[in-house]
């Protein structure tokens, strides 16, 4: 199993040194108005098709919600009625539930003012936008962005080979660990000892010290919301720390029994308005890998004699911190729908910390999100006694909520949203070896560093499952994982535990969120030199929690600048803070002297990864034979900065070499197709440049001559990874550059012996459908637009449904085609299942909501329309009339009769009534007289 395959998205990460994110990006648009552009749909990627996302103004009116015949949208504002009809609105619906007794508080933070209005999937959201900004009224118009997990794949222990020398050192360590739960030994991001091939010593958080350092090992008023997807609330190694809601437990089913807004909310609650739309988010839970696996590390609980430990999971006697589930997607993360409203829950209802192991945006935070992190960070810990929306009694371990976020998984300098919100902690990752893992996001937004694992070695280790990290799985299990999804919980577990050694009357989040920021260490080298600047103020330690802000600043750097081939050495002690902990970084500014006068300045910021006492050494990349100038400083953890520097150097002449190949590379022969047989090569390992001394830089490009055959991806820069597609043979060329041009190219042939045998996959979700009434509507689906089978055309697909309620929705496939038709007022889920030729098989969910009772109708038949939505004709159909004559009559919007015919009924009811096409596109009301009887439907003409 291969990370790629199962990542949501991958998502990014990256620091500042100065710890300043950007502002949250506008999300109104222009007023440009409907017709005289060209409206281009967001990627699928991005934003959720078919749904826009506004915010009145505190002078508007509230909007009426519900769903509604295509055209006849009635909001209560009859402007935005108009619009809403010309972009074929069919349902608006809140953001933000009321809140019960906090809805006082909820509405002075504006979250009542938020909408989603569901418009036609095939009108771009961004026109949408555009002729709803220019109504008086709206403050905010934006898309609604996907959210995205970040996890690798979740493989179960008993699936993992372990090399003999691991098993042998796990149990000699077993003896030696704090806690008796088994698997504590496979837990190397809490405690590395470097045992484990490949690893290096602390490349942790250093807990089991921690542990002692703090006097802690949690406490049950400190309560995490883990937003993600469902938590195994009776998993063995969870139940102990669940949050429970006694009043909830002990209350009646489907009641809302302590007032907070939601009913049977015990665990928490699952907010995933896709699959639930008319619900209030409710106790409706299902376990999800990701979710459970997260939850695990935060706070698996400890002593029990079971499984794993948690950082904040106590020990073994209900002490450990509570874990709130708010279930906001699968684990596939299907619900496209985001789910904002787990903010305010969780502020109403005690959570003080929130995990965040998912993305929505590289480019800016939305308003809506923004919104709900705020008020979040406002009323957590606090109560309203009085319902006036006043914050006035601190009922928490601290006051506000810290939210902690994962930075993503593409390995590149663009942090996503949330993480990357000023407001949030982004939390980047490592790998057992010490180095920044190869998918971590870094640069602005990183603001501190936690294992993450790796589950992709470069072949030089056995199985590298084990380099990832270990946690909760469902059904009582436990598993590997890897990704930012993982470290992320480190940072939430870590800030658990600091705030249950903290807890009490006037504590802040900010100044959690300080003593969080500040306990890191610095990594070691060496380092990629991209990485300077933004890997945040290093590794999360637990040690450091106590440290206290020092007096004084950090020393000033006693560094000298030696001339080297075209490059300038910057070297000396690292300087120390008030507290003795090497500084964490360096503000570096440089620039050219030409004639004797230095150019402008060039600022930048370097990473400290050496320890107090040891030699720091950059190599500052020049010109040959040239001269710079430069001042730097040093920054310690807490932001203090020491005196400025100047040094000036000239550089010596240089003269450049080519990278050279180590090792030719073998050709390799690849059994099958799939993720699972992916070839990886760590490309510094085959390549050199004897310039590197001088600052010289390799670059690394690829080149493939047959992309059916093999994909390649260069993964951080330096590692190549070959993924087979097909059977067949090609070429994989690479080629290192250095930063004057020189290069050498370097082959590897490739044959994929044999295809991938894969099974199915649904390569996007079927999501919602709210039929306005029952009877008339149908919808159909053409699977084959949802499915994805690596092995076709040499594979045949079959496809099956089942509704959940056949009494409200019926479910048939016929080859291809979903056909969902609305038999009554309710819900029903249709299971839709595809499976190929070997049996392998992938099912997808259809959440449907028949929004009323069949249209009306003077005598005993029932009316069906269908095809609904149709094109050219539409199929009449009067259940239990029989055959005869009927007439036909059709009426728009505005109740004009556009067309009248008389159909004969055959001995079924049916009679097909062509000649529609001519129709413009919209809702119809279809009137049908038989025997004296009448009955009416309606149908969506395409």
């Amino acid at each position: 199993m291969k990370f790629n395959a199962y990542l949501a998205i991958i998502a990014m990460a990256a620091l500042c040194a100065s710890c300043v994110k950007e502002p949250v990006a506008g999300d109104g648009v222009g007023q440009t108005s409907g017709e005289d552009r060209d409206y281009a749909h967001y990627s699928d990627d991005v934003a959720v098709r078919g749904w826009v996302r506004i915010k009145l103004d505190e002078q508007s009116q509230p909007l009426k919600v519900g769903a509604f015949t295509r055209g006849e949208v009635e909001s209560g504002d009859p402007r935005l009625d108009e619009i809403a009809a010309q972009l074929g609105a069919t349902e608006i619906r809140r953001v933000y539930a009321d809140g019960g007794r906090f809805a006082e508080r909820r509405r002075r933070f504006g979250l009542h003012r938020w909408y989603d209005i569901k418009i036609d999937e095939n009108i771009p959201v961004t026109r949408a936008e555009a002729s709803i900004a220019e109504l008086p009224g709206v403050a905010y118009v934006q898309p609604i962005y996907k959210v995205k997990l970040l996890g690798g794949p979740i493989v179960p222990a008993e699936y993992v080979y372990v090399p003999a020398a691991a098993q042998a050192r796990r149990s000699v360590a077993a003896g030696e660990l704090p806690f008796d739960d088994p698997d504590l030994s496979k837990q190397w991001h809490y405690h590395n000892d470097g045992s484990i091939e490949g690893m290096v010593a602390g490349a942790d958080i250093n807990l089991f010290e921690g542990w002692e350092v703090l006097g802690t090992k949690g406490d049950p008023e400190v309560i995490v919301a883990v937003i993600d997807s469902g938590v195994q609330w009776d998993h063995p190694d969870l139940a102990d720390n669940m949050w429970i809601n006694e009043a909830e437990l002990n209350g009646v089913k489907g009641e809302d029994d302590d007032n907070n807004g939601y009913y049977d909310d015990i665990y928490g609650g699952c907010f995933m308005p896709n699959y639930y739309p008319h619900d209030k988010p409710g106790g409706i839970l299902k376990a999800g890998t990701h979710g459970t696996h997260v939850a695990g590390t935060i706070a698996a609980v400890n002593g029990n004699g079971i499984g794993v430990c948690g950082v904040a999971g106590g020990t073994g006697n209900h002490d450990g911190v509570k874990l709130m589930t708010l279930q906001v997607m699968r684990d596939d993360a299907a619900d496209d729908i985001p789910f904002n409203d787990v903010f305010p829950y969780a502020a109403d209802n005690g959570a003080v910390i929130a995990s965040c192991s998912w993305t929505i945006s590289q480019t800016g935070m939305d308003q809506a999100t923004k919104d709900g992190i705020d008020y979040f960070q406002a009323n957590a810990g606090w109560d309203d006694t009085d319902g006036d929306g006043i914050n006035d009694v601190q009922t928490g371990p601290m006051q506000g909520g810290l939210v902690i976020a994962g930075a993503g998984n593409s390995g590149t300098d663009k942090v996503f949203y949330p993480a990357k919100y000023k407001d949030v902690i982004g939390v980047g990752a490592i790998d057992g070896d010490m180095t920044v893992a190869w998918y971590s996001e870094y640069g602005e937004g990183i603001d501190v560093l936690a294992p993450g694992g790796n589950q992709e070695g470069s072949g030089e280790y056995n199985r590298p499952e084990i380099w990832g990290v270990y946690s909760t799985y469902p059904n009582g299990g436990d598993a590997y994982s890897a990704g930012t999804s993982m470290a992320c919980p480190h940072v939430s577990g870590v800030a658990a535990l600091i705030l249950s050694k903290f807890k009490g009357q006037g504590f802040t989040a900010e100044e959690l969120r300080n003593k969080v920021e500040r306990s890191c260490r610095p990594l070691s080298e060496p380092m990629d030199p991209k990485y300077h600047g933004g890997i945040g103020n290093g590794l999360i330690d637990v040690t450091l929690a106590l440290t206290e802000v020092p007096e004084e600043g950090p020393e000033k750097p006693q560094f000298e600048a030696i001339p080297a081939p075209a490059s300038v050495r910057i070297t000396g002690p690292v300087p120390v803070d008030g507290n003795g902990m090497p500084v964490v970084k360096y503000n570096f500014e440089y620039a050219e002297v030409v004639n004797g006068t230095a150019g402008e300045m060039t600022r930048t910021v370097l990473s400290n990864t050496y320890n107090a006492g040891e030699e720091f050494v950059y190599m500052f990349p020049g010109k040959s034979e040239a001269e710079y100038k430069f001042r730097m400083n040093a920054v310690d953890r807490y932001g203090n900065e020491s005196e400025y520097i100047e040094l000036q150097s000239e550089t010596l002449e240089f003269e450049n070499h080519a990278p050279t190949l180590l090792r030719e590379f073998s050709d390799v022969e690849i059994r099958q197709a799939g993720e699972d047989y992916a070839r990886l090569y760590t490309l510094v390992t085959y390549f050199e440049d004897e310039d590197a001394q001088y600052g010289d830089e390799m670059t690394f490009t690829v080149e493939n001559s047959n992309d059916a055959v093999v994909r390649t991806e260069l993964r951080n820069g330096r590692t190549l990874a070959v993924i087979p597609l097909t059977k067949g043979s090609c070429v994989v060329t690479v080629t290192a550059t250095d930063t004057r041009g020189a290069s050498t190219t370097a082959a590897i042939n490739v044959t994929v012996l044999a295809g991938a045998g894969s099974a199915p996959t649904f390569k996007r979700q079927l999501g919602s459908l709210t039929l306005p009434a029952a009877g008339s509507f149908v919808r159909q689906y053409d699977l084959n637009d949802y499915v994805y089978d690596a092995d076709m055309p040499d594979d045949e697909l079959t496809f099956s449904a089942v509704s959940s309620d056949a009494s409200v929705v019926t479910a048939a496939v016929t080859g291809t085609t979903l056909e969902v038709t609305g038999l009554k007022k309710g819900d029903a889920t249709v299971q839709v299942t595809v499976t190929d030729r070997g049996g392998n098989s992938a099912e997808n969910e259809l959440f449907v909501s028949v929004a009323q009772e069949p249209g009306s109708q003077s005598g005993g038949a029932t009316l069906r329309l269908y095809p609904n939505p149709a094109t050219d004709y539409v199929n009449i159909t009067l259940s239990g009339a029989g055959s005869g004559s009927a007439d036909v009559v059709f009426y728009d919007s505005a109740a004009r009769q556009v067309m009248k015919t008389t159909a004969e009924l055959d001995a079924s009811g049916t009679a097909r009534i062509d000649g529609i096409s001519g129709l413009t596109p919209g809702a119809y009301t279809v009137s049908v007289k038989q025997g004296g009887n009448t009955y009416k439907g309606t149908v969506l003409k395409r």
